[in-house]
């Protein structure tokens, strides 16, 4: 009988324990989804979500003393449950959590997109990224991007299909029907963005500079079109000096007030001013170089400090006119295969001569050999070169060989024991002039 009123004892003991749940919870569940129940306290799953979170910060007294009740300690004075779950669910502190995990919950485009769906969207991407920078780097190099009548063995398709076989998404995407960003004009496009980004960078290195000087000159491509080639010239901080090549620029003529529009046009494009130029370069043309109405001269009436050298100038485009008519003849082609067959003697002779373990005396009989096979070449190689020169003539439609006009001696000079030497023929005449060529 002890035993059993012992045990009933103990029973009401843990039934008043577990008494200390309120009967009406279902109630203020029902009422209050956010309430629930540990270790017989109330706890709010709203505020306690968001402050695990960190989602509320900065909060105020009361925020606090409410954050300690139902998040931290959790609330247990059932006794005024009702008023204090109502107070509860219009304080500031649940008002802000919900209002946080509302904003949270809240999704973007790309997140409402199917998986599967972001994903080939991200592998496009990676694809994409192969084709631009395949690009990038065959317009550095400077090959050639397009195939002759069949792109698909152009450098372009052949660097992405070596490129396939290590990224997988790449490959995917060559496969893929419809676009696939490799056209002709796809491939302008990404080009043209790449240039627009080099020629900003350009330009504000430009813009960074005090001054610029100008250098343009015009010519015709294959076509017939008259283009002009832009270049600026600049002086960095560490005198350093920078010629930019600005882009090539189609043009309907040549004229000294065309290309006058066409450099205030540049200038305007990029919004740099034209007193920031202080020089010019340009070709003998009068159309540039005109002291009346020439190209020079109306940027000189704009900015009076773009000083031209007209001297330099005029002087540099006579040498250079000269030495191209002098290249145009067959004297030229005939001494420069002269000096191939000499140099490559010479050249062996010094990459020898510069070895570390070669003694005084073999240097002095390697020397002795080259000289006695460049002597020798007077006789043995004079008609293989004659040879090579009129065949090399006859391809560059260079003119034949001829004897040039016998000049009279002087009657200063002549002392009438000197006898005019006569040719017969040209290849007589450069026979005798190739001993200037060796070595005695």
């Amino acid at each position: 009988m002890v035993a059993e009123q012992g045990s009933r004892k103990r029973g009401k003991s843990d039934t008043s324990k577990s008494l200390t749940t309120p009967p009406r919870f279902k109630r203020y569940k029902e009422q209050y989804p956010w309430l629930i129940i540990k270790n017989d306290k109330g706890f709010c799953t709203d505020c306690t979500d968001a402050c695990e979170r960190k989602l509320v910060i900065n909060l105020h007294s009361r925020e606090v003393q409410s954050k300690k009740a139902w998040v931290d300690d959790g609330f247990s004075n059932w006794k005024h449950g009702a008023d204090r779950l109502k107070i509860h669910s219009t304080t500031c502190l649940h008002l802000n959590c919900v209002e946080a995990l509302l904003n949270v919950a809240k999704t973007n485009v790309v997140q409402q997109i199917s998986t599967a769906h972001f994903k080939q969207m991200m592998d496009n991407r990676t694809a994409l990224l192969k084709i631009f920078s395949t690009l990038k780097a065959l317009a550095i190099q400077g090959l050639p991007i397009r195939g002759d009548n069949n792109d698909e063995r152009s450098n372009f398709m052949t660097f992405l299909q070596a490129r396939a076989e290590d990224v997988v998404e790449l490959k995917a995407w060559l496969q893929r029907d419809g676009h696939k960003w490799l056209h002709h004009r796809s491939q302008n496009e990404i080009l043209e963005l790449m240039a627009t980004t080099v020629s900003m960078e350009i330009i504000e290195d430009i813009r960074n500079a005090e001054y610029c000087s100008i250098l343009l000159d015009e010519t015709s491509d294959v076509s017939r079109i008259e283009q002009v080639s832009v270049c600026l010239r600049i002086v960095s901080e560490d005198l350093t000096a920078k010629e930019h090549f600005i882009s090539f620029f189609s043009t309907s003529d040549t004229k000294a007030k065309t290309l006058f529009d066409l450099v205030e046009e540049i200038f305007q494009k990029y919004n740099l001013p034209l007193s920031k130029v202080r020089g010019q370069c340009y070709d003998g043309a009068s159309n540039v170089s005109g002291n009346i109405s020439g190209l020079q001269t109306r940027i000189l009436e704009k900015e009076s400090r773009a000083f031209v050298d007209k001297e330099i100038n005029s002087a540099m485009s006579t040498k250079a006119s000269g030495f191209y008519d002098y290249m145009e003849c067959f004297d030229c082609t005939f001494y420069l295969n002269i000096l191939i067959e000499m140099f490559d003697r010479i050249e062996i002779l010094n990459k020898d001569l510069q070895k570390m373990n070669l003694s005084v005396i073999e240097s002095y009989e390697k020397v002795g050999a080259v000289t006695d096979v460049l002597n020798a070449s007077r006789d043995s190689k004079f008609e293989e070169i004659w040879q090579k020169s009129v065949q090399a003539a006859e391809d560059l439609e260079i003119d034949e060989p001829r004897i040039p006009r016998q000049r009279k001696i002087p009657k200063r000079l002549d002392t009438g024991t000197t006898t005019n030497v006569q040719f017969k023929t040209a290849k007589a005449f450069s026979e005798s002039r190739t001993s200037k060529f060796m070595i005695n």
